[in-house]
């Protein structure tokens, strides 16, 4: 049974009304450990955003940092796997702003 997918159809109320009304096989009591799986679900895939987020920062940053000291953007390019008109629009940008890496 797939509830998880359709996250943006049943809302965790709706889970528990169908749990809290399924004839008593233990259901009541797995309701938290449904709740707790969620969570640590959320969690995970949020630490692993968050991740993600810090390491392209990284990379903006070390981009920023080679372009200011002369490196050309075929070099850059490589070093942080940015294409090349991503790096150029981001450049410029950062130019723009005078951000200093």
């Amino acid at each position: 049974m797939a509830l998880s997918r359709g996250t943006d159809k049943i809302s965790l109320d709706t889970v528990t009304e169908i749990i809290e009304n399924l004839p008593d096989i233990g259901a009541k009591d797995k309701m938290p450990t449904i709740a707790e799986t969620l969570d640590r679900q959320g969690y995970k895939r949020g630490f692993i955003a968050g991740k993600h987020v810090e390491r392209r920062k990284g990379l903006l940053r070390t981009a920023l940092s080679l372009w200011q000291k002369n490196c050309d953007i075929p070099f850059i390019m490589e070093v942080t796997g940015f294409e090349k008109d991503f790096l150029q629009t981001f450049i410029r940008t950062a130019n723009k702003l005078r951000v200093v890496a």
